[in-house]
């Protein structure tokens, strides 16, 4: 119902992604640009945050969205704050440094969110330097990346580490997270 694709499966045409859809908020964004990623599958999200009081990428969903497109090596389209449509379309994954800082108090972990799948799959080291708020309201704090979720999924093979070098809030964010995975 919230997606929909192009002429037909499997000939590489876009699959169309209602950003409306259920809550219509960060998350429908952040796992689709993944599956994405992670798939070699273009995407074009449209009505993003649509019923939400500004519609529209805020800058945290933006640098997300950044961040994906560099680990695929793919391209981005209408990519600025406001935009309530965008086009995502990744090219393979590709192992190396990235960056990501929302120049807000946008959320280290749900960059993390969005981007660790792709990391771990990208085919060699990878490296991240996220800059923004580490424990802010509606998404996890860093406690929880650091001492649930990173610890399960070693328990399942992956091999990732975190540092905090800077803890960050709301409203100015100032976080610093060096953030680093190894391909499965």
């Amino acid at each position: 119902k919230g997606a929909r694709r192009g002429p037909g499966p499997g000939d590489g045409g876009i699959v169309d992604i209602d950003g409306s859809y259920l809550e219509g908020g960060g998350q429908i964004l952040r796992m689709s640009s993944s599956y994405s990623a992670l798939f070699g599958q273009p995407i074009r999200i449209f009505k993003i945050r649509h019923n939400r009081p500004k519609p529209g990428l805020a800058a945290q969903h933006l640098e997300s969205l950044r961040l994906v497109r560099d680990i695929s090596l793919g391209t981005l389209t209408n990519d600025r704050v406001g935009s309530c449509d965008v086009t995502l379309t990744p090219q393979g994954l590709g192992s190396g440094n990235f960056t990501a800082n929302p120049g807000t108090a946008g959320a280290i972990t749900l960059m993390v969110q969005a981007s660790l799948m792709p990391l771990i799959f990208a085919g060699g080291p990878c490296f991240c330097d996220l800059r923004g708020g580490t424990d802010v309201g509606f998404s996890p704090p860093l406690d929880f990346l650091g001492r649930v979720l990173l610890p399960t999924l070693r328990r399942m093979g992956m091999v990732a580490d975190m540092e905090c070098v800077l803890r960050g809030f709301f409203p100015k964010g100032g976080g610093h997270v060096k953030l680093s995975a190894q391909a499965l």
